[in-house]
């Protein structure tokens, strides 16, 4: 999958088969959008793209938890590419976006810049300035520019219908069973192990220490859970922290080489335990120990 960071970088000749959208954790309901993109456009043998951004549009709009994602940028750029997306076009949120009338942007973007054949969004999607983009102006603007829209309906499971904000909701009860069955497959998290102080090394547990700024975290505690490095997965027993710091503390089971820099996905299972405090290195020591063996036997 090739990834631009603005329009004027796309040089192809061919025109587009098109979805727009953050997808933030890119659940059912974006796959099902996605799949069907890419299935189309390879039977039609166009190439299929998608139009997201960098960050959470109301971080822009200065809502506090805008900037707290289900997943990073690089997870979700990651399962594009899983479902068969050939190009990105990752763009900053930014106010000349948010000033962009819906007409200017279907003219001068989708059909003169991309030459759009096809696009395709969920039922609900708006976009534009006062968000007076929805479904029914989309085709009817495409009449005008030559391309089609394709609505496609939101999906549910049993009553409730798969949302984003659903599923943040869901991870800060750590409810992982039921975002399972939103997102398709496991809750994970990936991320760049950074350098910490060597504290757990004292306590004969070394942790693979994970930041993550504009993720939105489980609750603090101790979790079971798998670590994938590269093609092989380990099990893992993790540490949240989410004050003062957004930081997952991995201990990495059977693991022996240094991953400083390393990109590890975490895959979360069950919780075990909550926060605690101790007095003593020895009292740490001896939890963690309980923590790792109670770990071991659950996975």
């Amino acid at each position: 999958m090739k990834i631009f960071t603005h329009f004027d970088e796309y040089k192809g000749k061919k025109p587009l088969y098109l979805t727009i959208g953050f997808f933030d954790g890119v659940h059912r309901g974006h796959q099902k959008i996605i799949k069907k993109l890419v299935k189309e456009a390879r039977i039609k043998r166009y190439p299929s793209a998608v139009i997201t951004f960098s960050f959470h549009p109301l971080k822009l709009l200065n809502y506090s938890h805008g900037k707290l994602l289900i997943m990073p940028l690089e997870q979700k750029l990651n399962y594009f590419e899983q479902l068969g997306v050939d190009y990105a076009f990752v763009l900053d949120f930014n106010k000349h976006v948010v000033g962009m009338q819906a007409e200017d942007f279907i003219e001068k973007v989708l059909a003169k810049k991309l030459k759009v054949k096809k696009l395709y969004i969920g039922e609900d999607f708006r976009f534009g300035k006062g968000r007076r983009g929805d479904v029914e102006f989309l085709k009817k603007e495409g009449k005008k520019f030559g391309f089609s829209v394709t609505a496609v309906p939101l999906m549910k499971i049993g009553s409730e219908t798969i949302s984003s904000t659903k599923i943040r909701t869901l991870i800060t009860e750590g409810n992982f069973e039921i975002i399972e069955k939103f997102l398709g497959r496991k809750y994970s998290l990936m991320g760049k192990v950074a350098k910490g102080k060597g504290i757990s090394k004292n306590i004969k547990f070394p942790t693979a220490n994970i930041k993550f700024d504009e993720v939105l975290l489980p609750p603090e505690g101790v979790y079971a859970g798998w670590a994938k490095v590269g093609a092989r997965g380990y099990k893992t027993a993790f540490f949240i922290t989410t004050e003062p710091k957004h930081l997952i503390e991995a201990h990495i089971i059977g693991l022996k080489k240094n991953i400083y820099h390393k990109k590890v996905e975490i895959v979360f299972f069950r919780k075990t335990r909550s926060r605690m405090d101790f007095k003593t290195r020895q009292e740490a020591q001896k939890q963690i120990a309980g923590d790792v063996e109670r770990v071991e036997k659950l996975l």
